[in-house]
């Protein structure tokens, strides 16, 4: 049996590819120091990132009417009780 996912925070955005660069480096800068703050909803939302996580990357392709989408997704998970989750 799986547990209840509870979305608190989701974006998304069109963006050039120098722009999604800048954008992993500043995730990666915030992961290293442990504090990720996800902005853009009513709250911003303050992550308190687990020493030890779990990553998972996934590539994909969607076709449909002769029109093909390229996914890639990356999944960063941690368990209660490493971090907490803290919204400010």
């Amino acid at each position: 049996m799986s547990g209840a996912k509870n979305v608190l925070h989701r974006s998304e955005e069109k963006m050039g590819r120098d722009e999604l660069a800048t954008f992993l480096r500043h995730l990666a800068d915030r992961v290293e120091s442990g504090t990720v703050t996800l902005s853009g909803g009513a709250e911003d939302l303050t992550l308190e990132v687990a020493q030890q996580v779990e990553l998972e990357l996934k590539y994909q392709t969607r076709t449909k009417a002769n029109n093909t989408k390229y996914e890639l997704e990356l999944e960063i998970q941690w368990g209660e009780g490493s971090t907490g989750v803290n919204v400010k």
